[in-house]
Parts: structure tokens; C-alpha cells; sequence
């Protein structure tokens, strides 16, 4: 909220909005907490937001993905979401799904 506020601020952006998006098991840190149990957090995190949202995608991958992927996932859900100016109409980036077992 503080950084989207200094942002604003500044009279140089407008945030509309933010994604947080945890990292996946196989990144290698230690002591890092499961990502089913941080996903959780971070849902918990930002129920009341009306701004953030958890992109669960980066968790469910096979391994851990770079920065620079996880960025061209959300640029690439950013472009489904486009609407033309002027429409009236607002798009809504869609967050993933886990993979289907099969």
C-alpha cells in the first residue's frame, strides 16, 4: 500500500495494480516454508485488497521458474485482459489454475 501510495505520489504513475507471486519448492532456499502453505499466506495476505492479487502460477510449474518467465506470464495475462479505450469495459486478468492430474 505504501509503495503504490509514494508512486502516486510522485505524479510519474498510476498503479492499478499489484501481483504477488510465490516462488516454487524446487528454488532452493533454506528453511523456505512449502509453496502450498505460502500461497495460503499470501491469499490471506490480500483477501482485503482490492488492488493485489496472488497469481498462483509460478508455484505450480514442474520446477522453479526465472524472474524474467514468471514476468512474461503475467505480461501475457495482462494482453488476454486488454480492452479497447474507450469500451466502457475493464479486463480482468484471469489467475492460472494447477495443473490437471491426470
Amino acid at each position: 500500500e505504501r509503495a503504490r501510495d509514494y508512486l502516486h505520489k510522485t505524479g510519474r504513475f498510476i498503479v492499478i495494480g499489484g501481483i504477488v507471486s510465490p516462488v516454487h519448492d524446487s528454488y532452493g532456499k533454506t528453511g523456505l516454508v512449502s509453496s502450498r502453505h505460502r500461497l495460503t499466506m499470501c491469499q490471506l495476505a490480500v483477501q482485503a485488497s482490492d488492488w493485489i492479487r496472488v497469481d498462483p502460477w509460478e508455484c505450480y510449474q514442474d520446477t522453479w521458474q526465472t524472474t524474467c518467465s514468471v514476468l512474461e506470464h503475467h505480461r501475457d495475462l495482462m494482453k488476454v485482459s486488454e480492452v479497447p479505450p474507450g469500451t466502457g469495459a475493464s479486463g480482468v486478468a484471469r489467475a492460472s489454475s494447477p495443473p490437471q492430474q491426470g
